[in-house]
């Protein structure tokens, strides 16, 4: 028989979460489950069942151990009056989502019972309660704008915030975790990249290389080996070349180091998207930027690109660099800093009688060479036609049984070593005895014109021509080029063309022939 005079116990579940295995935001499960239990017994309720979620943000209510308990909870028969939890953080971050999930469990006659916040159904109580809840998610707001801030400013400081490609991993360095060469797979992952580029290999062969070796990727959860759309993502992603690519912040110049230079990056990119690949070292020329591959950024010595920046009322072409982040923005109209390098060319160009002194000058020490060089080759074509004699008798005294084959095969073999070598010396002088009037005249032209001849090549003629004459590239700053590094023959031409002339007395100043022959001759 029922003793209806003993009280019906009342009947409690206890709900406990933690968001990571690191428990970063509360008590571990246990210790939420311990002082809910605690709490429960105190108050006189028995604890029917226990639900432990872990690894799971409360931003949500689609967790399956909530859903379950809220089913548990609304079914009558289950007689359940009462929910445990250690915090209302430990049920949901989200205000709406409280209160949807106060609604449902108040209908069903189950009170919610926080340890750490007044819970109680009075007005006033469920007033408190929303303040608590709607404080849990300002909390969560915050500390995910906070996160969100901290990626933000990490990723234009230049480090990676998420998982780095195959060939690098992750290491924390002076208190910061950044990608750093993987010993064992960066050469692995380098030595495809020229593959690719010079070899032809294929995205299958390279996907096969890398199955063969066991290579795994970090970035697929259930990774089972390499295929060829998987190379394919590979090869364009820019992080090889030293970009950092964010679909919410664009990109930045990254503190890793390269695997790839521009160059390699491109020419494998036309070659797996079936484009015909472009010339090598001048991927990035453009005809209406002529400063492309030669303008260096002030701050970071990276070639600045260019583009059209849409104005008011129509766009205008600027050079800038991409470096954003790591220091003050640098941008310069397109003509007005090409105007300024024509200028700086022009500083740089020689009149018309200097150049005839110079080209006389290089002429008369070429003479010179050139009549040895003609001596020289007349001894070797003189040597060789004996050699050839000489091997012929030695054929002929083979033939009356002088000498035995063996002596005849090893005699003759001396002789056509010899006879090659000689080729060779006498090919090299024939090289030497070139038109030097065409191109004294060619060079008279190009450093008397050094603008106009800039200009008129064509975009990969520039920077060629750039080049040479400044190796290092040239840095425009406050409306002005800096002193730029002339190449060695530029540089040579320049001192020569300072020199003072002199009577060239013993001890006095050297005259203008002396300093040149020093210059250009006996460097």
């Amino acid at each position: 028989m029922v003793d209806y005079k003993q009280p019906m116990k009342k009947l409690c579940l206890i709900y406990v979460r933690v968001s990571s295995e690191k428990q970063v935001d509360g008590y571990s499960l246990d210790s939420q489950e311990e002082l809910c239990t605690k709490r429960a017994v105190q108050e006189g309720f028995e604890v029917i069942k226990i639900y432990r979620e872990e690894g799971l943000s409360a931003k949500t209510t689609e967790r399956p151990l909530l859903q379950e308990m809220l089913t548990y909870c609304l079914s009558k028969k289950n007689n359940i009056s009462a929910i445990f939890i250690y915090s209302l953080s430990r049920l949901n971050r989200n205000t709406e989502n409280h209160l949807m999930i106060q609604g449902l469990l108040s209908k069903a006659g189950v009170q919610l019972i926080s340890l750490t916040e007044p819970t109680d159904p009075s007005p006033t109580g469920r007033f408190i309660e929303t303040i608590f809840a709607a404080t849990a998610q300002m909390e969560n707001e915050m500390r995910a704008q906070n996160v969100a801030n901290s990626l933000k400013k990490r990723f234009f400081e230049g480090y990676i915030t998420s998982k780095p490609p195959v060939g690098y991993l992750m290491q924390r360095t002076n208190g910061k975790s950044q990608a750093v060469k993987d010993p064992e797979l960066f050469h692995v992952i380098k030595n495809l990249w020229f593959k690719v580029a010079n070899e032809g290999y294929s995205l299958l062969d390279c996907a096969n290389e890398l199955n063969r070796q066991g290579i795994v990727s970090t970035h697929q959860r259930n990774f089972k080996k390499f295929t060829p759309k998987a190379m394919t993502r590979v090869f364009s992603n820019r992080f090889y070349i030293g970009i950092l690519i964010s679909e919410k912040y664009g990109e930045a110049v990254g503190r890793h180091e390269p695997m790839i230079d521009n160059t390699v990056f491109y020419r494998v990119r036309d070659i797996i998207t079936g484009r015909k690949p472009k010339r090598n070292g001048y991927a990035d020329v453009r005809e209406d930027f002529k400063l492309r591959k030669i303008l260096r950024c002030e701050f970071c010595d990276r070639f600045m690109t260019s583009s059209y920046v849409q104005g008011r009322s129509k766009k205008y072409p600027k050079y800038y660099c991409q470096s954003r982040g790591l220091h003050p923005s640098v941008s310069y109209d397109r003509d007005f800093v090409e105007e300024k390098f024509k200028v700086l060319l022009q500083s740089i160009t020689y009149d018309q009688d200097w150049l005839v002194w110079y080209t006389e000058f290089i002429k008369e020490k070429y003479h010179t060479q050139y009549d040895e060089s003609i001596r020289t080759r007349k001894l070797i074509e003189v040597t060789i036609e004996e050699l050839k004699a000489a091997k012929k008798i030695a054929r002929q005294k083979n033939v009356k049984g002088i000498y035995t084959d063996d002596e005849y095969l090893e005699m003759r073999k001396d002789y056509d070593v010899d006879i090659t070598v000689k080729e060779g010396l006498l090919a090299e002088k024939r090289m030497m005895e070139m038109d030097i009037d065409i191109i004294l005249d060619f060079i008279v032209y190009y450093l008397s014109r050094l603008d106009q001849v800039w200009l008129d090549a064509s975009p990969e003629g520039r920077v060629a021509i750039a080049g040479s004459i400044f190796p290092n590239g040239v840095v425009f700053s406050k409306n002005q080029f800096r002193t730029a590094t002339l190449g060695f023959g530029y540089e040579a031409v320049r001192q020569a063309r300072n020199t003072p002339m002199a009577s060239g007395e013993p001890g006095g100043i050297r005259t203008r022939d002396q300093e040149l022959k020093r210059l250009l001759l006996y460097r």
